[in-house]
């Protein structure tokens, strides 16, 4: 993310845990692209549903 960002053609938003967790998807902001880090406890169907109501360009593919 540090390159992205130093390039300074695109804004990074970063959805923090708390809004991940406890927000619903249609509140989250919304992005051209999503680029999704997950883990254990990670709340992947909600990340999926944000995709399907917002249709942001995947990076990597939040179904595998």
């Amino acid at each position: 993310m540090t390159r992205l960002n130093a390039l300074n053609e695109f804004k990074i938003v970063k959805f923090d845990e708390k809004m991940i967790l406890e927000d619903n998807v249609e509140d989250w902001p919304l992005v051209d692209a999503l680029i999704a880090f997950h883990s254990e406890g990670y709340p992947l169907d909600k990340v999926r549903d944000y995709c399907d109501l917002r249709k942001p360009f995947l990076i990597n593919d939040v179904d595998k």
